[in-house]
């Protein structure tokens, strides 16, 4: 009886969100597709292997998502997962998806909201509920972002993966998202990472870009300060 519970419980709360993408779809409208509906990013590297992600946009508000990658950045491994976007307000991006090989409901939430030219109060918000246990997460990240220059940024906010249920902390941090033009399409940036704890973490991309399609060889660690090595593609 209580796995029947479960699994109606799990049924409802689908239904629900669906019908909730449902009614905001009507009201904010239609809106005009795009002229590239189609997006691809693939890369490799020696410690999170193969990701790949393929993109739909059947307008400016609505689209599909069909990838294999990591759930978050705190969680180990790349999973097969499929998500419905839906982006009622300029700003805001929402998402219903699951996780194939887990098996994992996903609900997203990624906002930016402009308080003046160069500060925007950005948001990430990732719920990941197993379908099978009584263990949910929440990845998140909530900061402002300050432009310093010509493409450059300082984020500054509080991030973490808190687990329903157990003591958490939140980590603040400090990063610069620095980016250079090069001639010939070719193009710099670096992304140094601080915790207030002593963390650091950094990347560091060159790409290429030919038309429609971006290459970029990558280079960084995070906080145990094992280098990784990659490349990546998007079209």
């Amino acid at each position: 009886m209580q796995k029947l519970n479960k699994k109606y419980g799990f049924e409802r709360c689908w239904a629900l969100v669906v019908l909730m993408l449902i009614a905001i779809l009507v009201c904010v409208g239609p809106a005009a597709a795009r002229e590239t509906p189609f997006s691809l990013d693939a890369a490799y590297s020696k410690q999170d292997q193969l990701q790949v992600a393929a993109n739909y946009r059947l307008s400016e508000r609505f689209g599909f998502e069909l990838g294999y990658k990591a759930l978050s950045p705190w969680l180990s491994g790349n999973e097969w997962q499929g998500k419905l976007e839906v982006t009622p307000l300029t700003g805001l991006d929402l998402s219903l998806g699951y996780d194939f090989t887990g098996k994992h409901l996903l609900l997203g939430a990624n906002a930016e909201f402009p308080f003046k030219e160069n500060l925007k109060l950005v948001s990430t918000l990732n719920l990941i509920s197993a379908t099978e246990a009584e263990r949910k997460y929440l990845d998140y990240l909530c900061g402002m972002r300050i432009g310093i220059g010509y493409n450059h940024t300082i984020l500054a906010g509080a991030k973490g993966l808190y687990e329903f249920g157990t003591p958490h902390e939140p980590e603040l941090f400090l990063q610069l998202d620095l980016n250079w033009q090069l001639p010939k399409g070719f193009a710099l940036s670096y992304k140094p990472t601080i915790g207030v704890e002593g963390e650091f973490a950094q990347r560091m991309t060159v790409s290429k870009q030919w038309d429609a399609v971006k290459v970029g060889i990558f280079a960084g660690h995070k906080d145990n300060f094992q280098w990784d090595f990659g490349l990546a593609v998007s079209y």
